[in-house]
């Protein structure tokens, strides 16, 4: 009865996770930390019928986990960095949490589902509300107006919530729906989340779904026919969307153009006009060069997460950004570039491998599934489609967000739990 009551408080705080993303990055961290805490105390009771998982993915995380500490103490500002790096060992335990409640509850993984898939619902009915009418059902206003922004008020992360979490939405409906009419579900879920993504209008968010609806048409055989369909729907709201919506139009489309353009200011009056090419947008260009000036004089460590921000201003590296210290950004957003200033060759190292051995599995699953056309059972299927979502969290050739933040660290370790119990069933059939 003592394990069983400690059993369903960690299945309350992880079955919340979607709905406590929604709300900020407090309650995913207090959700983290208990449910951490409790699983330690249920494992000392139990570690003899709990099959730990992968123990070599445990020794790696506890290896960069180690890392990270060692670049926070030997950096300029160590309270600072240690902010980051001291407790990151948290989200190593939510993925042994996710696995253990998956592998404890045969229906754990419905209920997760059915809670995410409720929380994509809700805000797709919040924000076409708010799209038609400023506020939302809360009365909340838009916070910018090309931008909804839902729940998350002047958060505007929903566009990365819904494409980062779309993954492991439709592999966990695939898993957990026995129903024929499921294929028609992920249709619908693929286009609200892509409606969604748009009305946030972020730009990197709308590319990240994109992709991953390419990769499902190219790459998922068992419901091909379903997506041509939902490829055809999908289309036609897009081209209503942005025909319809300057604010939005311009955003995803003007200022992408804009901001990658020739010269600084669009006015067409203004004649002299530099031909100057940006990664991104000025700003952003400007910051990468002093992440990587940085990472120069910092080659081997870094200088120690949360440290660009610090170093950036007070260490003369902001005259690549502006003439004061105030205007260089917190961190370089963009993961590589980030690891690279703050962690050094050896932490960008640690991390691009491990992209690149995802990209390498992704084109092996390409190869097999389509140009050898191998027979591969739908868990093979799920498996990937949710190792879609590590491929987006380390995806290189994007702007970023601080690859440290609380909020984003939840949502990255959140699938690899369910990512793991899958790939042991399909391993046991």
């Amino acid at each position: 009865k003592f394990i069983n009551y400690f059993n369903y408080i960690i299945y309350f705080f992880i079955l919340l996770l979607p709905v406590a993303l929604i709300s900020g990055p407090f309650l995913p961290d207090l959700f983290i930390c208990l449910s951490g805490i409790i699983f330690l105390i249920v494992y000392s009771f139990k570690k003899n019928q709990f099959k730990i998982f992968d123990k070599n993915l445990i020794i790696i995380f506890i290896i960069w986990c180690l890392y990270i500490l060692f670049t926070s103490l030997i950096s300029r500002n160590i309270t600072l960095s240690l902010e980051s790096s001291l407790f990151y060992f948290r989200f190593g335990f939510l993925v042994l949490v996710v696995y253990y409640c998956c592998i404890s509850s045969e229906i754990f993984i419905k209920y997760f589902t059915y809670i995410l898939l409720i929380s994509f619902i809700i805000l797709f009915i919040d924000s076409v509300y708010q799209y038609f009418n400023i506020k939302n059902l809360l009365g909340w206003e838009y916070y910018s107006k090309s931008r909804i922004s839902s729940f998350f008020r002047d958060e505007l992360i929903m566009g990365s919530y819904i494409s980062r979490l779309t993954p492991l939405l439709i592999g966990l409906i695939l898993h957990s729906f026995k129903i024929k009419e499921k294929y028609f579900i992920i249709c619908f879920i693929l286009l609200i989340s892509n409606i969604l993504v748009l009305l946030s209008g972020e730009r990197v968010a709308f590319f990240y779904i994109l992709i991953f609806d390419f990769f499902l048409l190219i790459c998922v055989r068992s419901f091909r026919k379903y997506l041509s369909i939902f490829f055809i729907v999908l289309i036609t709201m897009i081209i209503f969307i942005l025909s319809n919506t300057n604010s939005i139009s311009n955003r995803i489309i003007d200022q992408t153009m804009k901001n990658f353009n020739f010269y600084d200011n669009p006015d067409p009056d203004i004649v002299n006009k530099t031909s100057e090419i940006f990664v991104f947008s000025k700003i952003l260009n400007s910051t990468y060069q002093s992440a990587f000036s940085i990472f120069k004089d910092n080659i081997v460590f870094g200088v120690g997460p949360k440290n660009y921000r610090y170093i950036c201003a007070n260490e003369g590296y902001f005259h690549y950004i502006g003439k004061t210290p105030n205007e260089c950004l917190t961190h370089p957003h963009n993961t590589y570039f980030q690891l690279l200033s703050e962690t050094g060759i050896i932490g960008f190292i640690f991390i691009f491998s491990i992209f690149l051995f995802l990209l390498l599995k992704l084109i092996n699953f390409l190869i097999k599934y389509n140009l050898k056309k191998e027979r591969i059972n739908q868990l093979h299927e799920i498996n990937y489609i949710i190792l879609f979502c590590f491929f987006i969290t380390l995806f290189p050739m994007v702007p970023t967000g601080n690859f440290f933040n609380n909020w984003l660290s939840c949502i990255y370790f959140l699938p690899i739990g369910f990512y793991y119990f899958i790939r042991q069933v399909k391993n046991s059939i």
